[in-house]
Protein backbone atom coordinates (compact mmCIF):
# COMPACT_ATOMS: atom_id res chain seq x y z
CA UNK A 1 0.00 0.00 0.00
CA UNK A 2 2.85 2.34 0.89
CA UNK A 3 4.60 1.47 -2.40
CA UNK A 4 1.40 2.18 -4.40
CA UNK A 5 1.02 5.58 -2.71
CA UNK A 6 4.68 6.44 -3.39
CA UNK A 7 4.31 5.45 -7.05
CA UNK A 8 1.15 7.54 -7.37
CA UNK A 9 2.99 10.57 -5.98
CA UNK A 10 5.95 9.93 -8.30
CA UNK A 11 3.80 9.60 -11.45
CA UNK A 12 0.63 11.25 -12.69
CA UNK A 13 -1.19 11.57 -16.00
CA UNK A 14 -1.98 14.88 -17.63
CA UNK A 15 -2.74 16.51 -20.97
CA UNK A 16 0.30 18.69 -21.57
CA UNK A 17 0.78 21.49 -24.04
CA UNK A 18 3.02 20.17 -26.81
CA UNK A 19 4.82 23.51 -26.93
CA UNK A 20 6.10 22.90 -23.39
CA UNK A 21 7.71 19.51 -24.23
CA UNK A 22 11.37 19.44 -25.25
CA UNK A 23 13.37 16.51 -26.59
CA UNK A 24 15.94 14.71 -24.43
CA UNK A 25 19.56 15.10 -25.58
CA UNK A 26 20.05 11.39 -24.81
CA UNK A 27 17.42 10.17 -27.27
CA UNK A 28 19.19 8.06 -29.95
CA UNK A 29 16.33 8.41 -32.46
CA UNK A 30 17.44 10.70 -35.31
CA UNK A 31 16.02 9.37 -38.58
CA UNK A 32 12.55 10.42 -39.73
CA UNK A 33 10.72 8.13 -42.14
CA UNK A 34 8.16 10.21 -44.02
CA UNK A 35 5.90 7.31 -44.98
CA UNK A 36 5.71 5.92 -41.44
CA UNK A 37 5.25 9.38 -39.95
CA UNK A 38 2.46 10.12 -42.43
CA UNK A 39 0.63 6.95 -41.38
CA UNK A 40 0.91 7.79 -37.67
CA UNK A 41 -0.13 11.40 -38.29
CA UNK A 42 -3.26 10.22 -40.12
CA UNK A 43 -4.06 7.83 -37.26
CA UNK A 44 -3.65 10.59 -34.66
CA UNK A 45 -5.98 12.89 -36.62
CA UNK A 46 -8.62 10.16 -36.57
CA UNK A 47 -8.19 8.48 -33.18
CA UNK A 48 -5.92 10.79 -31.20
CA UNK A 49 -2.84 9.66 -29.25
CA UNK A 50 -3.76 6.32 -27.69
CA UNK A 51 -0.59 5.63 -25.67
CA UNK A 52 0.65 8.50 -23.46
CA UNK A 53 4.21 9.76 -23.81
CA UNK A 54 6.51 9.78 -20.77
CA UNK A 55 8.06 13.02 -19.52
CA UNK A 56 9.61 14.55 -16.43
CA UNK A 57 9.80 18.12 -15.26
CA UNK A 58 12.68 19.75 -17.07
CA UNK A 59 15.75 19.82 -14.80
CA UNK A 60 16.82 23.34 -15.84
CA UNK A 61 13.86 25.05 -17.56
CA UNK A 62 11.00 25.98 -15.30
CA UNK A 63 7.54 25.24 -16.68
CA UNK A 64 8.96 22.90 -19.33
CA UNK A 65 9.00 19.09 -19.58
CA UNK A 66 11.74 16.79 -20.87
CA UNK A 67 10.53 14.05 -23.18
CA UNK A 68 11.74 10.61 -22.12
CA UNK A 69 9.65 8.23 -24.25
CA UNK A 70 7.50 8.98 -27.32
CA UNK A 71 9.40 11.41 -29.56
CA UNK A 72 7.67 10.15 -32.71
CA UNK A 73 4.22 10.55 -31.17
CA UNK A 74 5.04 14.14 -30.24
CA UNK A 75 6.42 14.91 -33.70
CA UNK A 76 3.37 13.45 -35.48
CA UNK A 77 1.00 15.18 -33.07
CA UNK A 78 2.57 18.48 -34.08
CA UNK A 79 2.03 17.51 -37.74
CA UNK A 80 -1.62 16.71 -36.89
CA UNK A 81 -1.97 20.27 -35.47
CA UNK A 82 -2.71 19.04 -31.93
CA UNK A 83 -2.13 21.51 -29.12
CA UNK A 84 -1.94 18.99 -26.27
CA UNK A 85 -0.90 15.36 -25.83
CA UNK A 86 -1.60 12.80 -23.04
CA UNK A 87 1.49 12.23 -20.92
CA UNK A 88 2.73 10.36 -17.87
CA UNK A 89 4.75 12.79 -15.76
CA UNK A 90 7.38 10.98 -13.69
CA UNK A 91 9.52 12.27 -10.88
CA UNK A 92 12.86 10.61 -11.69
CA UNK A 93 16.53 11.47 -11.29
CA UNK A 94 18.98 11.92 -14.17
CA UNK A 95 20.19 8.32 -14.18
CA UNK A 96 16.67 6.89 -14.30
CA UNK A 97 15.69 9.38 -16.98
CA UNK A 98 18.68 8.33 -19.02
CA UNK A 99 17.78 4.65 -18.66
CA UNK A 100 14.18 5.29 -19.70
CA UNK A 101 15.18 7.31 -22.75
CA UNK A 102 18.01 5.20 -24.11
CA UNK A 103 17.05 1.68 -23.02
CA UNK A 104 13.39 2.07 -24.03
CA UNK A 105 14.40 3.20 -27.49
CA UNK A 106 16.98 0.42 -27.88
CA UNK A 107 14.26 -2.12 -27.16
CA UNK A 108 12.01 -0.76 -29.91
CA UNK A 109 12.10 -2.37 -33.36
CA UNK A 110 11.76 0.77 -35.50
CA UNK A 111 15.14 2.33 -34.69
CA UNK A 112 17.69 2.37 -37.47
CA UNK A 113 20.85 0.32 -36.74
CA UNK A 114 22.88 3.52 -36.56
CA UNK A 115 20.50 4.98 -33.97
CA UNK A 116 20.96 1.80 -31.93
CA UNK A 117 24.74 2.23 -32.21
CA UNK A 118 24.47 5.84 -31.06
CA UNK A 119 22.39 4.78 -28.05
CA UNK A 120 24.96 2.15 -27.08
CA UNK A 121 27.74 4.72 -27.43
CA UNK A 122 25.84 7.06 -25.11
CA UNK A 123 25.56 4.30 -22.50
CA UNK A 124 29.27 3.46 -22.81
CA UNK A 125 30.09 7.14 -22.30
CA UNK A 126 28.10 7.01 -19.05
CA UNK A 127 30.22 4.14 -17.73
CA UNK A 128 28.18 1.14 -18.81
CA UNK A 129 29.96 -1.96 -20.15
CA UNK A 130 29.08 -4.12 -23.15
CA UNK A 131 27.92 -6.88 -20.82
CA UNK A 132 25.79 -4.60 -18.63
CA UNK A 133 24.15 -3.02 -21.68
CA UNK A 134 23.41 -6.48 -23.09
CA UNK A 135 21.74 -7.51 -19.84
CA UNK A 136 19.69 -4.30 -19.67
CA UNK A 137 18.35 -4.43 -23.24
CA UNK A 138 17.96 -8.20 -23.35
CA UNK A 139 20.48 -8.83 -26.14
CA UNK A 140 23.69 -10.82 -26.42
CA UNK A 141 27.05 -9.16 -25.84
CA UNK A 142 27.96 -9.95 -29.44
CA UNK A 143 24.87 -8.12 -30.70
CA UNK A 144 25.77 -5.06 -28.61
CA UNK A 145 29.38 -5.10 -29.84
CA UNK A 146 28.35 -5.38 -33.49
CA UNK A 147 25.81 -2.58 -33.20
CA UNK A 148 28.36 -0.38 -31.48
CA UNK A 149 30.79 -0.98 -34.34
CA UNK A 150 28.41 0.97 -36.59
CA UNK A 151 29.77 4.10 -34.95
CA UNK A 152 32.81 3.52 -37.20
CA UNK A 153 30.74 4.27 -40.30
CA UNK A 154 32.15 7.25 -42.18
CA UNK A 155 30.09 10.49 -42.32
CA UNK A 156 29.04 9.65 -45.88
CA UNK A 157 27.55 6.33 -44.80
CA UNK A 158 26.03 7.83 -41.65
CA UNK A 159 24.25 10.47 -43.72
CA UNK A 160 22.88 7.80 -46.06
CA UNK A 161 21.61 5.73 -43.12
CA UNK A 162 19.84 8.73 -41.58
CA UNK A 163 18.32 9.85 -44.88
CA UNK A 164 14.85 8.31 -44.81
CA UNK A 165 14.55 8.62 -48.59
CA UNK A 166 17.80 6.71 -49.24
CA UNK A 167 17.78 2.97 -49.92
CA UNK A 168 20.68 2.67 -47.49
CA UNK A 169 18.34 3.69 -44.65
CA UNK A 170 16.44 0.46 -45.43
CA UNK A 171 19.54 -1.73 -45.26
CA UNK A 172 19.34 -4.36 -42.52
CA UNK A 173 21.93 -4.15 -39.78
CA UNK A 174 23.69 -7.25 -41.09
CA UNK A 175 24.70 -5.27 -44.18
CA UNK A 176 25.73 -2.10 -42.37
CA UNK A 177 27.88 -4.12 -39.99
CA UNK A 178 29.87 -5.44 -42.94
CA UNK A 179 30.61 -1.87 -44.06
CA UNK A 180 31.46 -0.56 -40.59
CA UNK A 181 34.18 -3.19 -40.18
CA UNK A 182 36.23 -1.66 -42.98
CA UNK A 183 38.79 1.12 -42.98
CA UNK A 184 37.56 4.59 -44.05
CA UNK A 185 39.32 4.13 -47.39
CA UNK A 186 37.45 0.91 -48.15
CA UNK A 187 34.19 2.39 -46.94
CA UNK A 188 34.71 5.20 -49.44
CA UNK A 189 35.15 2.64 -52.24
CA UNK A 190 31.91 0.91 -51.27
CA UNK A 191 30.12 4.27 -51.03
CA UNK A 192 31.14 5.00 -54.61
CA UNK A 193 29.24 1.88 -55.63
CA UNK A 194 26.22 1.78 -53.31
CA UNK A 195 25.68 5.42 -52.33
CA UNK A 196 27.07 7.61 -55.13
CA UNK A 197 27.16 5.71 -58.42
CA UNK A 198 23.52 5.40 -59.48
CA UNK A 199 24.47 4.09 -62.90
CA UNK A 200 26.20 1.03 -61.45
CA UNK A 201 23.85 0.42 -58.52
CA UNK A 202 20.27 1.78 -58.63
CA UNK A 203 19.35 4.04 -55.73
CA UNK A 204 16.37 1.91 -54.76
CA UNK A 205 18.01 -1.51 -54.86
CA UNK A 206 19.24 -3.28 -51.71
CA UNK A 207 22.08 -5.80 -52.20
CA UNK A 208 21.98 -9.24 -50.70
CA UNK A 209 24.47 -10.07 -47.98
CA UNK A 210 26.18 -12.45 -50.42
CA UNK A 211 26.58 -9.59 -52.95
CA UNK A 212 28.09 -7.30 -50.35
CA UNK A 213 30.35 -9.96 -48.85
CA UNK A 214 31.67 -10.85 -52.30
CA UNK A 215 32.44 -7.19 -52.98
CA UNK A 216 34.25 -6.84 -49.64
CA UNK A 217 36.05 -10.15 -50.17
CA UNK A 218 37.59 -8.71 -53.33
CA UNK A 219 38.92 -5.77 -51.31
CA UNK A 220 40.42 -7.71 -48.39
CA UNK A 221 43.04 -10.47 -48.17
CA UNK A 222 43.53 -13.63 -46.15
CA UNK A 223 46.37 -13.21 -43.65
CA UNK A 224 46.11 -16.60 -42.03
CA UNK A 225 49.06 -17.73 -44.17
CA UNK A 226 50.49 -14.71 -46.04
CA UNK A 227 53.73 -14.90 -48.09
CA UNK A 228 55.61 -13.35 -45.14
CA UNK A 229 55.92 -14.27 -41.46
CA UNK A 230 53.01 -12.83 -39.49
CA UNK A 231 55.35 -12.10 -36.58
CA UNK A 232 57.84 -10.09 -38.69
CA UNK A 233 57.77 -6.56 -37.29
CA UNK A 234 60.67 -5.35 -39.45
CA UNK A 235 59.24 -6.10 -42.89
CA UNK A 236 57.37 -2.75 -42.92
CA UNK A 237 58.48 -1.12 -39.65
CA UNK A 238 55.73 1.50 -39.52
CA UNK A 239 53.09 -1.25 -39.81
CA UNK A 240 54.60 -3.71 -37.34
CA UNK A 241 53.77 -7.40 -37.11
CA UNK A 242 50.44 -8.74 -38.38
CA UNK A 243 49.90 -10.58 -35.11
CA UNK A 244 49.89 -7.26 -33.23
CA UNK A 245 47.68 -5.42 -35.75
CA UNK A 246 44.05 -4.62 -34.96
CA UNK A 247 43.14 -4.12 -38.62
CA UNK A 248 42.32 -7.77 -39.15
CA UNK A 249 39.32 -9.92 -38.38
CA UNK A 250 41.20 -12.24 -36.05
CA UNK A 251 41.94 -9.36 -33.66
CA UNK A 252 38.20 -8.74 -33.13
CA UNK A 253 36.52 -12.16 -32.96
CA UNK A 254 33.32 -10.81 -31.41
CA UNK A 255 32.73 -8.65 -34.47
CA UNK A 256 33.98 -11.06 -37.11
CA UNK A 257 32.88 -14.48 -35.92
CA UNK A 258 31.04 -15.09 -39.22
CA UNK A 259 34.05 -14.06 -41.31
CA UNK A 260 36.42 -16.22 -39.28
CA UNK A 261 34.12 -19.19 -39.81
CA UNK A 262 33.21 -18.75 -43.47
CA UNK A 263 35.92 -16.83 -45.32
CA UNK A 264 39.03 -18.85 -44.65
CA UNK A 265 40.04 -17.36 -41.34
CA UNK A 266 41.91 -14.16 -40.51
CA UNK A 267 41.52 -11.37 -43.10
CA UNK A 268 43.42 -8.11 -43.47
CA UNK A 269 41.23 -5.00 -43.41
CA UNK A 270 43.98 -2.67 -44.67
CA UNK A 271 44.73 -3.49 -48.34
CA UNK A 272 47.35 -0.74 -48.63
CA UNK A 273 49.34 -2.23 -45.76
CA UNK A 274 48.93 -5.74 -47.22
CA UNK A 275 50.18 -4.53 -50.59
CA UNK A 276 53.16 -2.77 -48.97
CA UNK A 277 54.14 -5.95 -47.15
CA UNK A 278 53.73 -7.99 -50.32
CA UNK A 279 56.01 -5.62 -52.21
CA UNK A 280 58.59 -5.66 -49.40
CA UNK A 281 58.49 -9.46 -49.36
CA UNK A 282 58.90 -9.58 -53.14
CA UNK A 283 61.88 -7.19 -53.05
CA UNK A 284 63.55 -9.16 -50.27
CA UNK A 285 63.14 -12.56 -51.93
CA UNK A 286 63.96 -11.26 -55.38
CA UNK A 287 67.36 -10.07 -54.17
CA UNK A 288 68.03 -13.49 -52.64
CA UNK A 289 66.88 -15.43 -55.72
CA UNK A 290 68.71 -13.30 -58.24
CA UNK A 291 71.98 -14.30 -56.63
CA UNK A 292 71.15 -18.01 -56.87
CA UNK A 293 69.03 -18.26 -60.03
CA UNK A 294 69.65 -15.11 -62.09
CA UNK A 295 69.35 -16.92 -65.44
CA UNK A 296 66.42 -19.24 -64.71
CA UNK A 297 64.21 -17.09 -62.47
CA UNK A 298 60.66 -16.50 -63.75
CA UNK A 299 58.39 -13.84 -62.26
CA UNK A 300 54.68 -14.63 -62.10
CA UNK A 301 51.84 -12.19 -62.77
CA UNK A 302 48.25 -12.65 -63.92
CA UNK A 303 48.44 -9.60 -66.20
CA UNK A 304 50.97 -7.60 -68.16
CA UNK A 305 53.34 -5.63 -65.95
CA UNK A 306 55.73 -2.82 -66.71
CA UNK A 307 58.55 -4.27 -64.64
CA UNK A 308 60.38 -0.98 -64.80
CA UNK A 309 57.91 0.22 -62.15
CA UNK A 310 59.29 -2.54 -59.92
CA UNK A 311 62.86 -1.42 -60.59
CA UNK A 312 63.52 -4.28 -63.03
CA UNK A 313 64.47 -4.39 -66.72
CA UNK A 314 61.57 -4.03 -69.15
CA UNK A 315 62.46 -7.38 -70.75
CA UNK A 316 62.13 -9.34 -67.51
CA UNK A 317 60.98 -12.93 -68.11
CA UNK A 318 57.55 -13.62 -66.63
CA UNK A 319 54.66 -16.05 -66.91
CA UNK A 320 50.99 -16.20 -66.06
CA UNK A 321 49.87 -18.47 -63.18
CA UNK A 322 47.87 -20.82 -65.40
CA UNK A 323 51.02 -21.71 -67.36
CA UNK A 324 52.75 -23.09 -64.24
CA UNK A 325 52.75 -26.70 -63.08
CA UNK A 326 54.13 -26.89 -59.56
CA UNK A 327 56.78 -29.51 -59.03
CA UNK A 328 59.85 -30.38 -56.98
CA UNK A 329 63.18 -28.65 -57.42
CA UNK A 330 64.72 -31.95 -58.56
CA UNK A 331 62.11 -32.56 -61.30
CA UNK A 332 63.16 -32.18 -64.90
CA UNK A 333 62.35 -28.74 -66.31
CA UNK A 334 61.76 -27.18 -62.87
CA UNK A 335 62.34 -23.43 -62.73
CA UNK A 336 62.33 -21.05 -59.77
CA UNK A 337 59.20 -18.86 -59.85
CA UNK A 338 58.38 -15.79 -57.76
CA UNK A 339 54.97 -14.11 -57.70
CA UNK A 340 55.43 -10.43 -58.53
CA UNK A 341 51.93 -9.01 -58.17
CA UNK A 342 48.60 -9.70 -56.52
CA UNK A 343 47.79 -11.08 -53.05
CA UNK A 344 50.55 -13.71 -53.36
CA UNK A 345 53.36 -11.27 -54.19
CA UNK A 346 56.59 -12.62 -52.74
CA UNK A 347 55.52 -16.28 -52.83
CA UNK A 348 58.26 -18.59 -54.15
CA UNK A 349 57.76 -21.99 -55.76
CA UNK A 350 59.37 -24.44 -58.19
CA UNK A 351 57.36 -25.16 -61.32
CA UNK A 352 57.47 -26.26 -64.92
CA UNK A 353 56.61 -23.27 -67.09
CA UNK A 354 54.47 -23.82 -70.18
CA UNK A 355 55.49 -20.55 -71.80
CA UNK A 356 56.94 -17.21 -70.82
CA UNK A 357 56.70 -13.59 -71.86
CA UNK A 358 59.54 -11.18 -72.48
CA UNK A 359 63.14 -12.30 -72.31
CA UNK A 360 66.55 -10.69 -72.55
CA UNK A 361 66.48 -10.66 -76.32
CA UNK A 362 62.93 -9.41 -76.84
CA UNK A 363 63.21 -5.76 -75.69
CA UNK A 364 59.44 -5.57 -75.78
CA UNK A 365 58.73 -5.24 -72.07
CA UNK A 366 57.00 -8.61 -71.82
CA UNK A 367 54.16 -7.75 -74.14
CA UNK A 368 52.93 -11.11 -75.35
CA UNK A 369 53.11 -14.86 -75.44
CA UNK A 370 56.39 -16.55 -76.23
CA UNK A 371 56.92 -20.26 -76.70
CA UNK A 372 60.65 -19.69 -76.76
CA UNK A 373 62.73 -22.69 -75.73
CA UNK A 374 65.44 -21.81 -73.26
CA UNK A 375 68.63 -20.90 -75.10
CA UNK A 376 66.88 -20.05 -78.38
CA UNK A 377 66.07 -16.48 -79.53
CA UNK A 378 62.50 -15.27 -79.95
CA UNK A 379 61.52 -15.12 -83.65
CA UNK A 380 61.10 -11.64 -85.09
CA UNK A 381 57.44 -12.26 -85.97
CA UNK A 382 56.75 -13.26 -82.36
CA UNK A 383 58.50 -10.12 -81.08
CA UNK A 384 56.33 -7.97 -83.34
CA UNK A 385 53.18 -9.79 -82.26
CA UNK A 386 54.08 -9.09 -78.65
CA UNK A 387 54.80 -5.45 -79.44
CA UNK A 388 51.43 -5.18 -81.18
CA UNK A 389 49.77 -6.57 -78.06
CA UNK A 390 51.38 -3.90 -75.88
CA UNK A 391 50.36 -1.17 -78.28
CA UNK A 392 46.84 -2.57 -78.52
CA UNK A 393 46.42 -2.56 -74.74
CA UNK A 394 47.40 1.13 -74.58
CA UNK A 395 45.16 1.96 -77.55
CA UNK A 396 42.18 0.19 -76.00
CA UNK A 397 42.77 2.08 -72.74
CA UNK A 398 42.62 5.33 -74.72
CA UNK A 399 39.35 4.24 -76.38
CA UNK A 400 37.91 3.39 -72.95
CA UNK A 401 38.91 6.83 -71.66
CA UNK A 402 37.07 8.49 -74.54
CA UNK A 403 34.01 6.29 -74.02
CA UNK A 404 33.81 7.16 -70.33
CA UNK A 405 33.88 10.87 -71.18
CA UNK A 406 31.47 10.55 -74.14
CA UNK A 407 28.17 12.27 -73.31
CA UNK A 408 27.27 13.17 -76.90
CA UNK A 409 23.65 12.44 -77.85
CA UNK A 410 23.11 9.34 -80.00
CA UNK A 411 20.51 8.83 -82.67
CA UNK A 412 17.73 6.39 -81.95
CA UNK A 413 19.09 3.98 -84.55
CA UNK A 414 22.62 4.10 -83.07
CA UNK A 415 21.41 3.64 -79.50
CA UNK A 416 19.19 0.70 -80.37
CA UNK A 417 21.86 -0.91 -82.56
CA UNK A 418 24.51 -0.69 -79.82
CA UNK A 419 22.07 -2.05 -77.24
CA UNK A 420 21.06 -4.93 -79.50
CA UNK A 421 24.67 -5.92 -80.21
CA UNK A 422 26.34 -5.40 -76.84
CA UNK A 423 23.45 -5.43 -74.35
CA UNK A 424 22.89 -2.96 -71.54
CA UNK A 425 23.75 -2.64 -67.88
CA UNK A 426 21.27 -4.66 -65.81
CA UNK A 427 18.73 -2.61 -63.85
CA UNK A 428 16.10 -4.76 -62.16
CA UNK A 429 13.89 -1.78 -61.33
CA UNK A 430 10.70 -3.83 -61.54
CA UNK A 431 11.50 -5.45 -58.18
CA UNK A 432 12.53 -2.24 -56.41
CA UNK A 433 10.52 0.26 -54.41
CA UNK A 434 10.56 3.25 -56.75
CA UNK A 435 8.76 6.47 -55.95
CA UNK A 436 5.97 7.60 -58.33
CA UNK A 437 8.17 10.40 -59.69
CA UNK A 438 10.76 7.85 -60.75
CA UNK A 439 8.12 5.89 -62.66
CA UNK A 440 6.92 9.07 -64.34
CA UNK A 441 10.47 9.82 -65.43
CA UNK A 442 10.83 6.36 -66.95
CA UNK A 443 7.47 6.50 -68.72
CA UNK A 444 8.38 9.91 -70.13
CA UNK A 445 11.13 8.23 -72.15
CA UNK A 446 8.42 6.55 -74.26
CA UNK A 447 7.43 9.93 -75.66
CA UNK A 448 10.80 11.66 -75.38
CA UNK A 449 13.00 10.13 -78.09
CA UNK A 450 16.12 12.12 -77.16
CA UNK A 451 15.76 11.35 -73.48
CA UNK A 452 15.28 7.65 -74.19
CA UNK A 453 18.37 7.55 -76.42
CA UNK A 454 20.44 9.33 -73.77
CA UNK A 455 19.28 6.91 -71.09
CA UNK A 456 19.97 3.92 -73.33
CA UNK A 457 23.47 5.18 -74.16
CA UNK A 458 24.32 5.60 -70.45
CA UNK A 459 23.43 1.91 -69.99
CA UNK A 460 25.28 0.63 -73.06
CA UNK A 461 28.46 2.58 -72.37
CA UNK A 462 29.49 0.71 -69.15
CA UNK A 463 29.04 -2.58 -71.00
CA UNK A 464 31.36 -1.46 -73.79
CA UNK A 465 33.96 -0.29 -71.26
CA UNK A 466 33.81 -3.59 -69.38
CA UNK A 467 34.12 -5.68 -72.55
CA UNK A 468 37.09 -3.70 -73.83
CA UNK A 469 38.87 -3.76 -70.48
CA UNK A 470 38.56 -7.53 -70.13
CA UNK A 471 41.31 -8.52 -72.57
CA UNK A 472 44.93 -8.96 -71.51
CA UNK A 473 47.95 -7.99 -73.57
CA UNK A 474 48.18 -11.35 -75.31
CA UNK A 475 44.63 -11.07 -76.69
CA UNK A 476 44.45 -7.31 -77.19
CA UNK A 477 46.23 -7.37 -80.54
CA UNK A 478 43.70 -9.81 -81.96
CA UNK A 479 40.86 -7.51 -80.84
CA UNK A 480 42.06 -4.50 -82.86
CA UNK A 481 39.84 -5.03 -85.94
CA UNK A 482 36.74 -5.02 -83.72
CA UNK A 483 37.98 -1.99 -81.81
CA UNK A 484 38.53 -0.16 -85.09
CA UNK A 485 35.01 -0.97 -86.26
CA UNK A 486 33.57 0.28 -82.98
CA UNK A 487 35.60 3.50 -83.20
CA UNK A 488 34.40 4.09 -86.75
CA UNK A 489 30.80 3.61 -85.64
CA UNK A 490 31.17 5.98 -82.66
CA UNK A 491 33.17 8.60 -84.52
CA UNK A 492 36.45 8.04 -82.63
CA UNK A 493 39.61 8.79 -84.62
CA UNK A 494 41.19 5.34 -84.49
CA UNK A 495 43.96 6.07 -87.04
CA UNK A 496 45.16 9.12 -85.14
CA UNK A 497 44.95 7.27 -81.84
CA UNK A 498 46.95 4.31 -83.18
CA UNK A 499 49.59 6.62 -84.66
CA UNK A 500 50.04 8.28 -81.25
CA UNK A 501 50.45 4.91 -79.56
CA UNK A 502 53.01 3.71 -82.10
CA UNK A 503 54.91 6.94 -81.54
CA UNK A 504 54.99 6.25 -77.81
CA UNK A 505 55.89 2.56 -78.09
CA UNK A 506 58.39 2.28 -80.91
CA UNK A 507 59.91 -0.83 -82.40
CA UNK A 508 63.48 -1.21 -81.12
CA UNK A 509 66.06 -0.25 -83.77
CA UNK A 510 68.05 -3.35 -82.85
CA UNK A 511 65.37 -5.52 -84.46
CA UNK A 512 66.54 -4.37 -87.88
CA UNK A 513 69.71 -6.36 -87.26
CA UNK A 514 67.87 -9.63 -86.61
CA UNK A 515 67.03 -12.54 -88.86
CA UNK A 516 63.50 -13.91 -89.07
CA UNK A 517 64.34 -16.52 -86.42
CA UNK A 518 65.53 -13.81 -84.03
CA UNK A 519 69.22 -14.53 -84.38
CA UNK A 520 71.61 -11.62 -85.17
CA UNK A 521 72.35 -11.06 -88.81
CA UNK A 522 75.91 -11.98 -89.86
CA UNK A 523 78.08 -8.95 -90.53
CA UNK A 524 80.03 -9.56 -93.73
CA UNK A 525 82.40 -6.88 -94.99
CA UNK A 526 85.99 -6.04 -95.92
CA UNK A 527 87.09 -5.81 -92.34
CA UNK A 528 85.48 -9.11 -91.48
CA UNK A 529 87.03 -10.86 -94.48
CA UNK A 530 90.42 -9.44 -93.68
CA UNK A 531 89.99 -10.47 -90.06
CA UNK A 532 89.14 -13.97 -91.16
CA UNK A 533 92.27 -14.10 -93.32
CA UNK A 534 94.39 -12.88 -90.45
CA UNK A 535 92.88 -15.48 -88.10
CA UNK A 536 93.65 -18.20 -90.63
CA UNK A 537 97.23 -16.99 -90.97
CA UNK A 538 97.69 -16.89 -87.24
CA UNK A 539 96.36 -20.38 -87.03
CA UNK A 540 98.80 -21.60 -89.67
CA UNK A 541 101.65 -19.92 -87.82
CA UNK A 542 100.54 -21.68 -84.66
Amino acid sequence: MVEETAQAEAEYKADLAIAKIEASPDNPRQAHHKDRDAELTASIKTDGVIQPVVVRKHPTKRGKFELLVGSRRVRCSRSAKLKTIPALVRDVDDETAFRLTVVENLQREDLSPFEEAAGIQTMLDRGWTIDSIAEQVGKSAGWVARRHALMQLTPEWQAAVLNGESAVSEWPATLLEQVARLTPELQAELADLYVTDRQRWPATKIPTKADLMQQIGEMTHNVKSPPWKRTDADLVPEAGACTACLKRTGAQPQLFDDVLAKQGGDRCLDPECYEAKGRATFDRRLAELQEKHSQDLVLVSDSSVDFRELGLPAETVWAQPHSLTRCKKSDEGARPCLEATGPGAGTFTWARVGYTYGGPESNDGGGGRSTRVKGQPTPLAERRRQLKGRRAKVAIAAVIEQLEADNKPRSQVDALALAAVFGTQHDDFVQTKEQPDAWKARLAFLTDGKGACKELWTRVRPVLVKRLGYYDVAAAGELLPEVRSLCDYLGIDYDGLWADVCGQIKEPKSWAKLNADGSPKATVGVGAAAGGSERKGNGDDA
